[in-house]
């Protein structure tokens, strides 16, 4: 029975890859026709799959039909909560959102935030019509470190309320479904590598940039963790040990001269009539000289991260994302071009520097696609629903 269900889940996550017919799946696995055939039909008949027609005629002969995802089957629910808000929604397992809304819990306690979060999933999967046994479940994103074992988050600056509070235990005493939890920049991680960039490669890091500096290294796929579960924290790596004091207590971390708040603060200080990272990248692009210095201290900062994190991990590219994502032309060719010259002068591997390509109701699809990747590569909790 479990290699079966093990083997179901291998063909669907071929399909999930790939454009492919029943012929195609035999080559790749090394399993019979006749095992493939039987596996196809009960995942058709189960509601995963679905059989379309070829896009082009063939010149001779029957061409083969091919094997996609069956959108609106299975779904996923995600919540991602933010330092001063908090979005959930609903997506089928093929990353598409179906329905997302805001949750106010700017004054509740972690217990009845959870309670007011699991109302909102009901709603959402009332109006959509969604059985309880189509929800394959539920994904939570969250500022790190948290440990991702037992879903305990442990102490993320600014978001003191939740410390040490485990999120599965609270959510489990609404639902009986898996529930997964990640920091922000896993969750970003895991979306990329499901359906943006990520695909082309076999190893990565994510930086994600917004209230803070989040980071996640994927290498084949998964994420790399270290004890308890935990992330690399490229944010909490200090670049100036004399620096300005962390509220992580440490000091010169790379957050506090790189996140889109510090940032701000800077600007403002000096004279500038700017309240946001885009106001700065508006008027950058209007050729205000101020403000290009800004944005190229920025790519400074981020080069010599990129440099560090390449030193350490060697991946193959370094996707950013965030608020920085905001008309990203200008800062990525600056810190294009710092990357150039730094390796250029050690003459070492230099990795693919990009934004990342996903960005509508990102937070969202990010936590749900916790829930997507857990299913088709994750462990044998996903077996359940096969």
């Amino acid at each position: 029975m479990y290699l079966r269900k093990a083997n179901k889940k291998t063909i669907l996550s071929i399909i999930r890859d790939h454009r492919v017919s029943r012929s195609d799946i035999a080559r790749m696995t090394g399993l019979t026709k006749p095992a493939v055939s039987a596996i196809v039909d009960s995942l058709i008949q189960m509601g995963y799959v679905e059989e379309v027609s070829p896009t082009q005629a063939p010149s001779r002969g029957r061409h083969p039909r091919k094997l996609v995802l069956k959108q609106d089957s299975y779904f996923a629910m995600g919540v991602n909560i933010y330092r001063d808000n908090c979005i959930a929604g609903v997506s089928d397992m093929t990353g598409r959102l179906v329905k997302s809304c805001r949750v106010d819990i700017d004054d509740l306690l972690p217990g009845s935030a959870v309670k007011a979060i699991y109302r909102c999933f009901a709603d959402l999967q009332a109006s959509q019509g969604i059985p309880p046994d189509r929800i394959l479940g539920i994904g939570v994103s969250v500022p790190g470190p948290v440990n991702t074992l037992t879903g305990e988050i442990l102490n993320p600056p600014n978001f003191t309320r939740w410390h040490n509070v485990n999120v599965i235990r609270l959510f489990k005493r609404h639902c009986d479904c898996p529930v997964f939890v990640e920091n922000d920049a896993t969750a970003y991680a895991l979306d990329e590598n499901l359906f943006g960039h990520g695909r082309r490669f076999g190893n990565y890091i994510m930086l994600v940039l917004a209230d803070g500096v989040g980071s996640s290294s994927i290498l084949h796929g998964e994420p790399l963790r270290g004890r308890h579960g935990l992330n690399p924290e490229i944010g909490h790596v200090s670049i100036d040990l004399h620096g300005e004091a962390c509220i992580c207590g440490n000091r010169g971390c790379l957050e506090l001269y790189t996140s889109i708040p510090r940032i701000v603060e800077k600007a403002r200080a000096s004279g500038l009539p700017v309240d946001s990272w885009n106001d700065i990248v508006d008027r950058a692009m209007a050729g205000d000289a101020h403000c290009r210095s800004i944005v190229s201290e920025e790519a400074e900062y981020l080069a010599f991260a990129i440099e560090n994190l390449v030193n350490i991990f060697a991946p193959e590219a370094v996707i950013l994302s965030g608020k920085i994502q905001y008309k990203p032309d200008l800062l990525l060719a600056s810190i294009q071009e710092k990357v150039d010259r730094r390796f250029l002068e050690k003459r070492i591997f230099q990795p693919e520097v990009l934004m990342s390509s996903l960005n509508q109701d990102y937070g969202t699809i990010a936590s749900t696609s916790i829930v997507i990747n857990n299913f088709f590569y994750g462990d044998s909790e996903a077996m359940a629903f096969l």
